[in-house]
C-alpha cells in the first residue's frame, strides 16, 4: 500500500470518529466560524454606525449578503461526513475487493453513505473478520 493510501486509510478513521462523535466536518467547522465572525463583524459595524433601530434593521440585507458570501467561499467543500468520505473514498486504493464491493452494494441500495457500512469496510480492510463489539463481553465465548 502507497504512502498515501495508507494516509487516507487514517484520515478515513479519524473522520469516522469524529462523525461517530457528532463532530462537524473540518470544512463545516471553519464554514459556521468564518460566517458568525463575518456576520458579527457586520453587526458591530452597523451598530456603530446606526444611530436608529432603524438604521439596523437595514443592515439585514447585509446579513443576507455575508451568507451568500460564506457560501460562495465554501462552495465545493465537503460540509458532510458522507462527502468527506466520499471524496476520500475516491482516491482510496482497495485492498480487500470483496469489502470494497460490499460496501459499494450497500451505497447502491440505499443511496446513501452510512456511518456503520464505512465502518464495516474499515475494519474488513485492516484484516478483521468483524468490527470490535459495543460490548466486550460480547466477544466472550
Amino acid at each position: 500500500m502507497t504512502t498515501s493510501n495508507e494516509k487516507l486509510l487514517k484520515g478515513i478513521r479519524v473522520d469516522l470518529a469524529m462523525w461517530r462523535e457528532g463532530r462537524n466536518t473540518p470544512a463545516g467547522t471553519m464554514y459556521l466560524c468564518t460566517l458568525v465572525l463575518i456576520t458579527t463583524g457586520f453587526m458591530v459595524l452597523l451598530a456603530e454606525l446606526a444611530s436608529n433601530k432603524y438604521m439596523l434593521l437595514a443592515g439585514i440585507p447585509g446579513v443576507v449578503l455575508v451568507w451568500k458570501l460564506c457560501q460562495k467561499m465554501f462552495a465545493g467543500k465537503a460540509l458532510t461526513w458522507p462527502a468527506v468520505l466520499d471524496d476520500k473514498l475516491s482516491r482510496y486504493q482497495p485492498r480487500n475487493r470483496q469489502a470494497w464491493d460490499q460496501l459499494q452494494a450497500c451505497v447502491r441500495e440505499k443511496q446513501a453513505l452510512e456511518h456503520d457500512d464505512v465502518e464495516r469496510w474499515y475494519w474488513h480492510e485492516n484484516g478483521h473478520d468483524r468490527p470490535p463489539a459495543a460490548f466486550r463481553f460480547l466477544n466472550k465465548n
